[in-house]
């Protein structure tokens, strides 16, 4: 084992937060630390000595004893026996020779964690802004500070005592501020405007044959929108057949999409599939550059594509009195929906028992039709009862053209 022994300044310096929301001042210290410089660098206070030049990026943690403070949990693995520790803040992807400031609630007992790895000047940037390293690096347990006092208003100076061995390592880091061990571990893209979200869940509900305008964004791996900070456009090429330039989803099918670079965190195009069923976004096999950490797609959006439906609003009692109701055309997710072409509903007649117009004195023979136009979504019709009264289903009475689903709707006769 090598062991190392230095002192690294850690500098608290007072900062308010007027909160407008509350009475009082909310008082937080900011945490101002030096990482260790580079071998050799200088004889100054930051010199490492021995530590090994390939530990070249750090990641600090502070923890508490308020529940904020604890919220994460590492777990220190030293000679294949396992500790944990707990964290609140933290900051990860901080290279040699630089420092890190962090916003930390004013309080007693303190904890501060020093760990570091190796890293390409790419992946060592700021893992809350670009994500962690999709190469799962060997973390190493460098030191902590226990005890510290942060009182604002006060500069303190804290003493930690830097150990690098070989055997002390972080496996991870689990809690709400780290990403699922099965979930993006960095920057992700979001396919977004598919339909609707079902409440509870991460699936989607959307309708064939609809042109949907969709987006491609950016989140980083708390679920927060990103732009790109590369020094480059992000290019997202190999879409399948469903995505186009066009508005109307017609002509020239999308080959590539870019997020500029430093200006946005999304790109846009348009989508249209022509059939029901299910749309995998883990399924795509898409081809996106980038500089630095790699961006993946975000592989759990489950998107269910059905049919138009068409749902009936009105009076769910008649007294054989004409009376009008309405055919409203939906998409899938219940949106209103319209459609380039007229939408033709048959109405199945029974002069015995009732009679179903598409004319408001409810006269008439034969067969008669809904017609809900080009660019419209609802068409009214008339219904009264005849003959003998019964409970009557409008999905027995109007069947729904191919690809169009009618929904139930009930009328009575009044009690």
């Amino acid at each position: 084992m090598v062991k190392i022994q230095q002192l690294i300044n850690l500098m608290v310096m007072p900062i308010l937060l007027i909160s407008c929301t509350r009475a009082g001042v909310n008082i937080n210290s900011q945490l101002v630390i030096q990482m260790p410089k580079s071998l050799g660098s200088d004889n100054s206070a930051f010199a490492i000595g021995d530590l090994p030049p390939e530990i070249n990026c750090f990641f600090v943690g502070v923890g508490g004893p308020e529940p904020e403070m604890r919220k994460n949990t590492c777990f220190r693995n030293i000679s294949g026996t396992t500790q944990t520790y707990k964290i609140g803040t933290w900051a990860g992807g901080i290279p040699r020779n630089s420092e890190v400031s962090l916003d930390v609630p004013s309080g007693k007992d303190r904890v501060i964690y020093l760990a570091g790895f190796n890293a390409t000047a790419a992946v060592c940037r700021d893992f809350k802004k670009n994500g962690f390293p999709q190469t799962d690096p060997t973390f190493y347990s460098l030191g902590k500070a226990g005890g510290v006092n942060l009182e604002p208003g006060k500069v303190v100076s804290v003493p930690l005592v830097v150990n690098y061995d070989e055997n002390d390592k972080i496996d991870k880091c689990d809690g709400p501020d780290f990403p699922d061990d099965n979930g993006p571990q960095g920057p992700y893209l979001r396919i977004e405007g598919l339909g609707s979200n079902v409440s509870g869940t991460n699936s989607e509900l959307a309708t064939k044959d609809v042109c949907y305008p969709v987006t491609f964004s950016i989140y980083d791996t708390n679920g927060s929108p990103m732009y790109n900070l590369e020094t480059s456009d992000i290019v997202i090429s190999n879409f399948p057949s469903e995505f186009y330039i066009s508005s109307s989803c017609s002509g020239d099918q999308l080959t590539s999409a870019n997020i500029p670079q430093d200006s946005s965190s999304s790109a846009t195009a348009y989508f249209k599939k022509t059939s029901v069923g299910p749309f995998l976004t883990g399924n795509l096999n898409l081809n996106i550059s980038r500089n630095a950490v790699p961006l993946s797609i975000n592989v759990d959006q489950n998107i269910e594509f059905g049919n138009p439906k068409v749902s009936i609003s009105g009076a769910n009692i008649n007294d054989g009195t004409c009376t009008s109701y309405t055919a409203n055309l939906k998409k899938h997710e219940g949106d209103s929906l319209s459609l380039p072409t007229n939408v033709s509903l048959n109405l199945i007649q029974n002069p015995t028992f009732y009679s179903l117009r598409s004319t408001s004195d409810c006269s008439g023979t034969g067969t008669d039709q809904i017609i809900i136009p080009i660019g419209e979504s609802s068409a009214n019709f008339y219904f009264k009862f005849t003959g003998t009264p019964q409970t009557i289903n409008f999905i027995n009475l109007i069947p729904g053209p191919p690809g169009i689903d009618i929904l139930p709707f009930i009328v009575n006769t009044p009690p």
